[in-house]
């Protein structure tokens, strides 16, 4: 019944339809066996900013979908709603993972990290956006992943450490342990929080 629901879904009041898009985005990550997926494709094309950023992080359940890289990629570069650009980023996280484990093809796994890049070394764009495909590339191995998590470190802004927190920890590389351990006592409880969760990580 996807044409159905393809034709019935923009007549519904906006309002409801952000309600629906929020539950089906959150039962998709909480109750398994649940697939949504069809519907949520639907969503991605809905005319609201907000009800289409839940699409994505629904969709991001699924982890590394080659049907969705070109989506995600196209809402990355072509959105104009920071949110949805930072929920395509943060689910290009999967690619890269998945690459590095090479349950991927490089391929697909390379237009992802190119399309994350292409955020990081633009100092123009939003700060979430930055922050989420930090997070995202930081599971690649290529060697200047770790030069931009430091310099995110280092930053001023408190939301892009907390990003560079994030990112060691799903770098799986050692080099950070001293950092994400000294964390652990900032007078920041959301440095702390993540500190902890990097730990863990690592």
């Amino acid at each position: 019944e996807v044409e159905e629901v393809r034709r019935v879904w923009p007549q519904i009041d906006l309002l409801r339809r952000r309600i629906v898009a929020a539950v089906v985005a959150d039962q998709s990550a909480n109750l398994p066996g649940m697939d949504y997926g069809a519907f949520l494709r639907i969503l991605l094309d809905d005319a609201d900013a907000r009800v289409r950023s839940f699409a994505i992080e629904g969709l991001s359940e699924e982890g590394a979908a080659p049907d969705l890289l070109g989506r995600y990629i196209q809402s990355l570069q072509g959105e104009e709603d920071v949110e949805v650009r930072a929920a395509a980023a943060a689910a290009l996280g999967a690619y890269i993972l998945e690459g590095e484990l090479e349950e991927l093809d490089s391929a697909l796994a390379m237009r992802a990290e190119q399309a994350l890049m292409a955020v990081l070394t633009n100092r123009a764009e939003p700060l979430l956006v930055q922050c989420r495909a930090l997070e995202s590339i930081a599971y690649s191995g290529e060697l200047g992943v770790r030069q931009l998590i430091e310099d995110a470190y280092y930053a001023a802004e408190d939301q892009r450490r907390i990003s560079a927190l994030a990112a060691m920890g799903r770098s799986a590389d050692i080099h950070w342990r001293r950092l994400a351990r000294a964390e652990l006592t900032s007078p920041d409880p959301n440095m702390r929080a993540q500190a902890a969760y990097t730990c863990g990580e690592l």
